[in-house]
């Protein structure tokens, strides 16, 4: 529908700059890519290797570079795709330069993570990498006090907050703020380690859990803001968005708040659609972040003021950049891997508005068992609104009931220029597809909890 616009690549002119094509045409579409070849010769190194960085992976490949995975887990979901695969026992910069030994790498990212943000600053000042983070946003993406902080300063609705490495100083904040309360790591995402406090009895084993999940033990305590969620993927290109896709959050409610569902290219409000962009611009401008991703969870609260809650330097997870492609048709991934290699960019003249509606739907198990079907499937791949659905789970394997992020059993994305289609595929992934989970060797059906239907799909809250 949209016409193939072929790009011209080039090596950036200097390690900071990114190269803008100004003639590129407005109606760019990202699933018009085929496989390229403007890396070859390059070697990308990828922090993480979960399913939400195992999409950069593939783009990386079909780019033509060689591709060095990193994870602690050895087991992660994208290491069969890297040529090479390192077992990280530390994020720290110098173990890595140690492994790597004398090799030098053109390129570093991490989508959908926030625990890499220091060491991509520290690799890419080692190895004169192109398009390095700020200090203000590494400092930001890792500090989510610092970044609340920051944005009240500046006149910007965010929670009041402490932040503290020691419960002493955490309690005294709590006792004189009203209760629920969110305690958490400062410096980790995907609401890892994250508790609702509902009464300050409750605070030390949320004090625990969210130091557990924290690299350095950093733990924030802040007030629980009332409204709806959103998330929010911008990307800058000379000092200015070109893109801020804003999706209505589904999410399992407390105490978790795991993030069930996007929505994205439906009707915003008006405060939304007017106040969030030069919010955006200004916080940007701030974290002197000219060029590259960023991502943002907000609350909109029922007296319309827009709450800034955190913000990542990166892409999204949770499969946000695929529904961004879908929905707006331009690939961030490649935007990510260009700018890491110091390669071209393509960006679009005007700002970006959605082409399409669309949902990216979790879905999750309601026990741990042992998965024993999957059914309904081929019913949902027919639908006219069906682009993806990706499964990280087989028949035979363990799956565990929903209660992080790396449990989902999987994510299907369904989008169409067309509202009612789109919602008829949500309506088609609820009714028909089903997960068979047996815990005891007998056959079972998914046990139903108020979160979770009887497919075993995480309906929001």
């Amino acid at each position: 529908m949209d016409q193939l616009i072929e790009q011209t690549l080039s090596d950036a002119a200097s390690a900071n700059e990114v190269l803008v094509d100004k003639e590129q045409a407005d109606d760019y579409v990202a699933k018009d890519y085929a496989p390229r070849d403007y890396a070859k010769g390059k070697t990308v190194l990828i922090l993480g290797a979960s399913p939400d960085q195992l999409p950069l992976y593939w783009v990386a490949k079909n780019a033509g570079a060689y591709v060095i995975g990193a994870d602690a887990n050895p087991e992660a979901m994208a290491r069969p795709v890297a040529d090479e695969f390192l077992l990280l026992k530390s994020r720290d910069a110098t173990d890595i330069i140690k492994i790597l030994g004398g090799r030098k790498i053109d390129g570093v990212a991490s989508p959908g993570n926030d625990s890499f943000h220091q060491t991509i600053y520290d690799l890419a000042a080692h190895y004169n990498l192109p398009n390095p983070p700020s200090k203000n946003a590494v400092r930001a993406s890792c500090d989510k006090g610092f970044f609340s902080s920051l944005a009240q300063e500046m006149g910007i609705f965010a929670p009041m907050h402490c932040a503290s490495k020691d419960f002493k100083t955490l309690e005294t904040f709590a006792h004189d703020r009203p209760f629920p309360l969110i305690v958490k790591p400062a410096d980790s995402s995907g609401s890892k380690g994250l508790t609702f406090v509902t009464e300050l009895d409750q605070l030390r084993k949320g004090y625990d859990k969210a130091s557990s999940f924290s690299p350095t033990g950093l733990v924030i305590v802040e007030d629980y803001v009332v409204g709806d969620q959103f998330g929010v993927e911008a990307f800058r290109f000379d000092g200015r968005c070109v893109l801020s896709a804003v999706s209505q959050r589904g999410h399992s409610g407390p105490p978790d708040f795991l993030v069930t569902q996007h929505r994205v290219g439906f009707p915003l409000s008006d405060v939304l659609e007017q106040e969030l962009l030069p919010l955006i611009e200004r916080i940007a401008d701030a974290l002197d972040i000219i060029n590259g991703p960023l991502n943002f969870d907000i609350i909109l609260t029922p007296d319309d003021r827009i709450c800034f809650i955190e913000m990542g330097a990166r892409l999204s997870g949770n499969g946000f950049p695929a529904l961004v492609r879908e929905t707006y048709g331009v690939d961030t991934q490649d935007w990510v891997l260009r700018m890491a290699l110091g390669k071209q960019v393509h960006v679009p003249r005007g700002f970006l508005r959605p082409q399409k509606y669309g949902i990216q739907q979790v879905m999750g198990a309601a026990r741990t068992g042992i998965l024993k079907s999957i059914t309904g499937m081929d019913r949902l791949e027919a639908h006219p609104a069906c682009k993806q659905q990706t499964l990280f789970v087989q028949p035979g394997q363990k799956v565990y009931r929903f209660e992080r992020t790396i449990d989902r059993l999987g994510v299907v994305l369904l989008a169409h220029e067309n509202r009612e289609l789109t919602e008829q595929g949500l309506s088609c992934l609820l009714s028909d597809i089903s997960f068979e989970i047996d815990d005891q060797n007998s056959p079972e059906q998914v046990n139903i909890e108020p979160d979770i239907n009887e497919a075993g799909v995480v309906v929001n809250v």
